[in-house]
């Protein structure tokens, strides 16, 4: 948790001085590397190889469509069987007639039609599907445990990276008194500020591979915006518009990870927030507001019908015409971040150097679970 920022994992401190990203958000590199300065809040664990590997889990599904023509018969036909026992009842959502399913052979339900007194309409869902809500098994007084039900995933994983940087003094820099203070400190802080950032853009922009250099095994994590698959949408030619906004958002709070807040963060350059003013200023309907949390960090808020968005611009978004109208909108509780090693520091001075060195090594990878709750909005450089 990150006050001010969002509640999930709410049994992680983002004041805690353990880590690497701790101290990221505690100090001034926050503003370079927002990412790994908020995964302090995060979730954190353990890597224990190279590879890592997860299960992205299958959704509970409480819907489906009727696909052949039932008319008022007792066998209808869904896309999605598996999701369904006997003694289930559904309703089709555009008649309102409740059913009892009584079998299941597959994708083929036997039902009892007009259930708890509704009226039996006929049903073709033939050329077009037809809604079907699942709402819950009924069971009879004394009845056996229903047959289990479970959830099969699909699994996906990732590699590792090593990150390393160095910073060196002579010992006659050393030695000088200099206006802005110690050099060596000075080189130390510089040496921070880099790792960070290439950590940072490997948490956003990184592309998982495995390779060898100076025939010695190598390897690159996937980013999250590599993971985000499903969301992922481009402003129409003419501009963006409150309703195409609000859609993007509405498909993105549209899922969420048990046990978590239904809450979104969201990176942007300058030219998404530009649009997003003028879009507030334009329609009225756009709620913005600016804010800080306990480390000085600016948070826009944006609340829509659908969830509350926090959003920071981010400087790596900044640096590039294309990725500053770039808008990307994840869960933080979806994030997890594995450490094989997390940032120590070793003298890597040579024998016979006049001065002292340092070197800093990280080597991490990062999970996204639920891939559904995340969402990217590209070319936004307009309000329509």
């Amino acid at each position: 948790m990150l006050q001010g920022i969002f509640s999930s994992n709410s049994g992680i401190n983002g004041e805690a001085v353990q880590s690497f990203s701790n101290k990221i958000y505690t100090s001034g590199f926050v503003g370079t590397a927002p990412m790994l300065a908020l995964s302090s809040g995060m979730r954190k664990s353990k890597a224990t190889s190279i590879i890592q590997h997860w299960f992205e889990d299958a959704e509970d599904v409480y819907r489906t469509v009727i696909t052949n023509n039932a008319a008022t018969g007792t066998t209808i036909v869904v896309a999605q069987g598996t999701a369904i026992l006997p003694n289930t009842v559904v309703c089709v959502e555009s008649t309102g007639e409740y059913m009892l399913v009584t079998a299941v052979s597959g994708n083929s339900l036997t039902v009892h039609r007009g259930f708890a007194n509704t009226t039996v309409k006929s049903i073709d869902g033939s050329s077009t599907p037809v809604g079907l809500q699942i709402i819950a098994q009924a069971h009879k007084e004394g009845s056996e445990a229903p047959a289990a039900m479970k959830k099969v995933g699909y699994p996906v994983m990732n590699y590792t990276q090593i990150f390393r940087n160095t910073w060196s003094n002579t010992r006659t820099a050393r030695q000088v008194d200099w206006h802005t203070g110690s050099r060596t400190e000075k080189n130390k802080r510089d040496c921070i500020s880099k790792h960070a950032q290439d950590i940072e853009n490997a948490l956003l922009f990184g592309k998982k591979s495995l390779f060898s250099i100076d025939s010695e095994q190598a390897h690159t994590m996937e980013g999250l915006i590599g993971h985000i698959r499903t969301n992922v949408a481009s402003q129409d030619s003419g501009g963006l518009t409150y309703n195409d906004f609000e859609e993007f958002i509405a498909n993105v709070f549209a899922h969420n990870i048990e046990g978590e807040p239904n809450e979104r963060l969201a990176f942007a350059g300058n030219g998404v927030m530009l649009v997003l003013n003028q879009l507030a200023r334009k329609t009225g309907q756009l709620n913005i507001v600016v804010g800080q949390n306990d480390f000085g960090t600016e948070i826009n808020t944006i609340r829509t019908s659908f969830g509350t968005l926090k959003l920071l611009t981010h400087p790596l978004f900044n640096q590039s015409p294309v990725w500053t109208n770039n808008l990307v909108v994840f869960h933080p509780g979806a994030v997890e971040l594995k450490y094989v090693e997390d940032a120590t520091v070793q003298d890597s001075s040579n024998p016979g150097f006049d001065g002292d060195a340092g070197t800093i090594t990280s080597e991490l990878t990062m999970e996204y679970h639920c891939e559904k709750t995340a969402g990217i909005l590209t070319g936004i450089n307009k309000a329509a």
